[in-house]
């Protein structure tokens, strides 16, 4: 049972990252590794200021971004 669980989590969290990324959200979990690796030491950004800081980068500069 215990298993089944696990394996439903991280289907569920798999499932969560696709569809974040065809929507153009950013990855909070990729971020987290790479500043480890990167930056070890120091305090990552909380979720709510990584998510506001990608809001203002995709949207802060006047407008939307697209081709169309």
């Amino acid at each position: 049972m215990k298993a089944a669980m696990e394996r439903a989590r991280r289907l569920i969290g798999r499932l969560s990252a696709a569809i974040q990324t065809i929507f153009g959200l950013p990855n909070y979990g990729a971020y987290l590794e790479w500043h480890a690796t990167f930056h070890p030491g120091e305090a990552p950004l909380s979720r709510r200021a990584f998510y506001d800081r990608h809001l203002k980068d995709r949207y802060g500069r006047g407008g939307l971004r697209r081709c169309c």
